[in-house]
């Protein structure tokens, strides 16, 4: 508490509303606090942001690389194939994100 300048109600405040909202979480050991669920999703939330700009820069250079032909980017959930990314031969070097497209497999 001294590092951050909180009187011990106000610490006590905060530590009881982070823990409220996920943010953090308690151990075994009621004193123990870690990273609670919340900043795992954020986290994992990145990280798909980053991997589908990676993904999204590759399929670039793909659709460059064959000019006339669509290149799409795919995931299996269930029974159904969901595209992420996709590039329109119609509009080269534009990138769409369909939101909740799928085909049949």
């Amino acid at each position: 508490m001294e590092r951050t300048g909180l009187n011990r109600s106000a610490a006590t405040n905060l530590v009881r509303t982070l823990v409220g909202r996920d943010i953090l979480s308690r151990t075994s050991a009621r004193s123990n606090l870690r990273l609670g669920p919340a900043i795992r999703e954020l986290v994992t939330a990145a990280d798909a942001r980053t991997l589908i700009g990676i993904a999204s820069e590759r399929l670039k250079v793909l659709a460059g690389q064959h000019p006339g032909y669509a290149a799409v980017l795919t995931e299996r959930v269930g029974g159904q194939v969901r595209i992420l990314l996709r590039t329109d031969p119609r509009f080269p070097g534009r990138i769409e994100r369909p939101l909740n497209e799928t085909l049949d497999p």
